[in-house]
């Protein structure tokens, strides 16, 4: 399942800061509207476009080799994750899906975790000044040795087949 939302932006003329309060004021206004006006109807059908995406069959051998080697290379092992998945879509409300966003997605939204990552491009200089609520992390692994560290089970692999 998703684990979080993440938006992907770059520009030649603005800086990190620029895009970052675009980013966000995307996420309050235009995401905002489109998840308090969305009917049930056009909520359904989106969900239903999702289920038909999810069910399509793999077109070549290699694309259906490449996901079940991502299961084995997170742990998961869950070779049925398409239809995992959309009994989980088919469970779903319109109002859990509003109150997801207003919880989780929203500015200013109680659950709300926002990380924004900076790459520049060789020998260009870093933002002067950083957008508010921003910390700025200079050495990576210094950071993660200060963070708590978070265990997440793996799944048991499948047992293997015995031969007769």
């Amino acid at each position: 399942g998703a684990r979080s939302v993440f938006f992907t932006v770059q520009s030649a003329v603005a800086d990190a800061a620029a895009l970052t309060d675009k980013v966000f004021s995307f996420v309050d206004g235009a995401a905002a509207k489109l998840v308090s006006e969305m009917t049930q109807e056009a909520f359904s059908a989106f969900v239903e476009g999702l289920v038909t995406s999810k069910l399509q069959k793999d077109k070549t051998l290699g694309a259906e080799a490449g996901r079940h080697w991502d299961e084995i290379a997170e742990g998961e092992y869950k070779y049925d994750r398409e239809e995992l998945d959309v009994a989980a879509l088919r469970g779903l409300t319109l109002d859990f899906v509003k109150d997801l966003y207003a919880r989780v997605i929203k500015v200013g939204g109680a659950a709300r975790r926002p990380l924004t990552a900076v790459v520049y491009a060789t020998g260009q200089q870093g933002a002067k000044t950083l957008p508010e609520g921003t910390e700025l992390i200079a050495d990576a692994r210094t950071f993660r040795k200060s963070r708590p560290v978070i265990i997440v089970p793996k799944a048991a692999p499948p047992p293997l087949a015995k031969r007769a």
